[in-house]
């Protein structure tokens, strides 16, 4: 029993250098930004996790919304932060 030799890999090259994207990262960001609540990050604070049942029409909604600001913000955009700054605005904090 023979072992087969390692496959050449001399062919295969990298369309693009993979740490090029740090590079142009800026570049790519769109400029439209939204004039709604700022998503607030708070770094430090532990999350804590809460179930609710909402209405079919209240996760259609914020599925919604979380795709188009997502799209509109060139950045991912979870429907835990917008529910998060509703609350926020809804209890003053």
């Amino acid at each position: 029993m023979s072992m087969r030799k390692k496959p050449d890999t001399r062919a295969f090259v990298a369309p693009k250098d993979p740490s090029a994207f740090l590079d142009g990262a800026a570049e790519q960001v769109p400029s439209r930004v939204m004039a709604a609540a700022p998503s607030v990050v708070r770094t430090g604070q532990p999350k804590l996790t809460k179930i609710f049942n909402l209405s079919p029409d209240l996760v259609q909604a914020l599925k919604r919304e979380a795709f188009e600001r997502s799209t509109q913000e060139g950045r991912r955009v979870t429907e835990t932060e917008l529910v998060d700054a509703a609350l926020r605005h809804y209890l003053h904090i």
